[in-house]
């Protein structure tokens, strides 16, 4: 029982940690910027930035790698980008090349992670106490087998 609550508390120490870590990266985005639709793909908008790359071509970011969230396409709920549109994204210092946009931060799930953690991490220092405390069965002591009488001859 103690493997089991020791995994526990790694386990919610660890998700715990995920959502401090999520939550810091989030809090480093701070400066920002200003970015133009250059092109629309279906519901896919290519933003361009005014800042260039090392060659001097302006950067540019498809929308899955601003949103930060995989997807490759808009939201159906979200409305569409129209070539020329000014979209307000936000970047950390000195990446623009990682600039996201505003709402595509989940603090909710990051702060569910934070709580699961630290009840799981809880619940396994709990069960390690208890384990620890519990007093010990004795061992059953073995019953010894009774003795058989020896023997008898009995004579022919």
């Amino acid at each position: 029982m103690k493997i089991v609550a020791i995994i526990l508390a790694l386990l919610g120490f660890l998700l715990t940690l995920t959502g401090i870590s999520l939550l810091r990266d989030y809090w480093t985005y701070k400066l920002p910027i200003e970015a133009q639709v250059i092109q629309v793909d279906g519901r896919e908008p290519i933003f361009q930035l005014p800042e260039t790359d090392a060659i001097g071509r302006p950067r540019r970011l498809r929308y899955g790698h601003v949103s930060g969230t995989g997807i490759d396409r808009v939201p159906n709920d979200q409305p569409l980008y129209n070539v020329g549109d000014k979209v307000r994204l936000i970047h950390p210092a000195g990446k623009p090349h990682a600039a996201r946009l505003e709402d595509s931060f989940s603090y909710s799930a990051v702060f569910w992670t934070i709580a699961i953690g630290l009840l799981t991490a809880a619940a396994g220092i709990g069960l390690f106490v208890f384990a620890w405390k519990r007093p010990a069965k004795a061992a059953p002591q073995p019953t010894a087998k009774p003795k058989r009488p020896p023997a008898q001859r009995i004579g022919i």
